[in-house]
């Protein structure tokens, strides 16, 4: 019977894996305006693919919906609004 031969397993430590990541991945922080939001990304930089993205994607997307809704309301209410000085006569 023979010895099963040794894997040898790499010695990385964790100051080198963050060092593998960072040549792999960029990280950026962008201003959706339309939601109002800071959003955080993480992008594979030879795929330029969205590797992760906080807030979500789709939470963006209520969000910007929730404040156009509002602001239409809001202008809604200005041009209904009648000042207390203005008379019909």
């Amino acid at each position: 019977m023979s010895a099963a031969p040794r894997v040898l397993q790499p010695n990385i430590s964790a100051a080198n894996y963050q060092q593998v990541d960072s040549d792999r991945i960029s990280k950026e922080v962008i201003i959706d305006k339309g939601a109002g939001e800071i959003v955080f990304v993480s992008v594979d930089k030879k795929s330029n693919q969205v590797i992760d993205q906080y807030p979500e994607e789709s939470r963006l997307r209520s969000r910007a919906y929730l404040r156009a809704m509002d602001t239409l309301k809001q202008d809604a209410k200005l041009l209904d609004r009648r000042m207390e000085t203005d008379r019909s006569v």
